[in-house]
């Protein structure tokens, strides 16, 4: 026998998805955003399919996130997180609030953990400061700068290590004010700088196109230009990152 639980998103009903397959639960319960079951363990391979068929028949799904408060740095204290834990406990109906901080200044940024897959970053608006963790976000340290504007929102929690207590942001969405300057000169290129979606990754040396290949999403293109003909031919609609290692 096997157990196990689900959440969905805002606009999927999984429990709705679970009875279109009900015939294959030994039992399941829960509502639209989360749901508890068990099966066979021969039934599993035919869940994932079945699943995955009813997730194809639906229509692009909008994700929106609803921001609760758009505080400046010097309203988010350890003193006002812990008034708002006061809330918990959190769940579907009483949802996190949604916290966004505007036009903030980087004053730190570095990819952190296991091949820096998380972000973190320190910001600063007038004298205060606010840390903040983005976890599986580390690739976008390359396309941070420095005094950089940016919006940022996220899930505020109190960060506690080594005695001391700080106001820490969990980033889930971030804006870049103005246009955005990726340098990707580099001395040596790494799968976690090929992650940028709907961009055309420019190349001008062959053997460096032909290892990064397989590093490029889906809907990116990787563009090998080895003339200046062909340099000065080459037209995109979309984002453009020019690779030179």
């Amino acid at each position: 026998m096997a157990k196990g639980s689900a959440r969905s998103i805002q606009g999927f009903d999984i429990f709705s998805a679970f009875g279109k397959i009900s015939h294959l639960f030994t039992q399941f319960g829960g509502h639209a955003m989360a749901a508890g079951m068990s099966t066979d363990q021969s039934n599993l391979v035919e869940i994932q399919q079945q699943l995955s068929e009813i997730l194809s028949e639906l229509d692009d799904i909008e994700l929106i996130q609803h921001i609760v408060a758009r505080l400046p740095l010097s309203e988010i204290t350890t003193d006002s997180i812990n008034e708002m834990m006061a809330l918990r406990p959190f769940g579907t109906d009483n949802e996190k609030p949604l916290i966004a901080s505007e036009e903030v200044s980087l004053k730190q940024k570095r990819s952190v953990g296991v091949d820096g897959a998380h972000l973190k970053l320190v910001v600063e608006q007038e004298a205060d400061e606010l840390d903040i963790i983005s976890f599986q976000n580390g690739y976008m340290s390359d396309l941070l700068f420095e005094s950089q504007r940016i919006s940022v929102a996220g899930y505020l929690d109190i960060n506690e290590w080594n005695g001391h207590s700080k106001p820490q942001l969990q980033m889930i969405d971030i804006d870049l004010s103005g246009p955005l300057l990726i340098d990707q000169r580099l001395n040596q290129l790494t799968p976690n700088h090929l992650k940028e979606e709907h961009t055309n990754y420019i190349f001008y040396v062959a053997d460096l196109y032909e290892k990064a290949l397989a590093s490029i999403p889906p809907t990116s293109k990787a563009v090998l230009l080895q003339t200046e003909e062909e340099a000065k031919n080459f037209q995109s609609e979309e984002n453009i990152i020019i690779v030179d290692c």
